[in-house]
């Protein structure tokens, strides 16, 4: 079965990307629930982050073979996506905090100036906000670091596929394709380097730089992908 399911208006839809979007979804939230039970569960937080890099690098590349490609669409694009849903839930969150925990909303304010502009992550940082003790006694906007990192990407990701583009004109896709990939493996070998034992780990957790590695290996993956997908069947 190919991962391509079915087309619709000349738009592919990648049906095996449901299947990995699923399985990440599931992880993460029986890892919150079942926290000693399943450890391992919090990974797939990182699945989410190579789904959204390939995703993002394959309609990109789509988008710039067919000449559709545009940098004000492209964040326009990302606005509309993000903001109108964040906002539905950052606004009834706070509305149901004012009747039951009416003195939490006054803390809530700088983080909530901090997810809108997107770098939740580095608050959360800067607050020594240890992710892993904080479980089951946490803002209810903790588990919105990973927005921070994601808008942090969408913000850069026309710079990285400006350069792309440049080497895959200049040198060849090959060599564009190593050149991402040697980024990506750069992000790999920052977590491993600033890790000591016994150390607050919170900071490789939420750090951009040592997350960035999945996002940039997912663009791997989805600008490869549009010069060799599987055929449909």
């Amino acid at each position: 079965m190919s991962l391509f399911g079915r087309e619709a208006a000349g738009r592919r839809h990648i049906d095996g990307l449901d299947v990995l979007r699923t399985l990440a979804i599931v992880g993460v939230t029986l890892f919150h629930m079942f926290p000693e039970r399943l450890p391992g569960g919090y990974l797939g937080v990182s699945l989410f982050f190579v789904l959204t890099g390939f995703l993002l690098a394959y309609t990109s590349k789509r988008s710039w073979l067919e000449h559709r490609f545009r940098v004000k669409t492209y964040y326009m694009k990302r606005i509309k996506r993000i903001y109108p849903s964040l906002f539905i839930v950052l606004l009834t969150t706070i509305g149901v905090c004012s009747f039951v925990l009416p003195k939490a909303v006054t803390a809530i304010r700088p983080e909530f100036l901090s997810i809108v502009l997107g770098y939740n992550n580095w608050w959360q940082i800067a607050q020594n906000a240890d992710y892993f003790t904080r479980l089951t006694n946490a803002s209810p906007f903790t588990h919105l670091w990973f927005m921070g990192i994601e808008m942090q990407y969408y913000l850069v990701w026309p710079l990285l596929f400006a350069l792309y583009a440049f080497l895959d004109i200049l040198a060849g896709r090959r060599a564009a394709l190593a050149v991402l990939a040697l980024l990506a493996l750069g992000s790999a070998a920052v977590m491993p380097m600033m890790y000591e034992p016994d150390m607050d780990v919170t900071r490789l957790y939420y750090g951009t730089d040592t997350r960035a590695y999945a996002l940039l290996f997912g663009a791997v993956l989805g600008l490869w992908w549009v010069d060799h997908p599987r055929a449909p069947r």
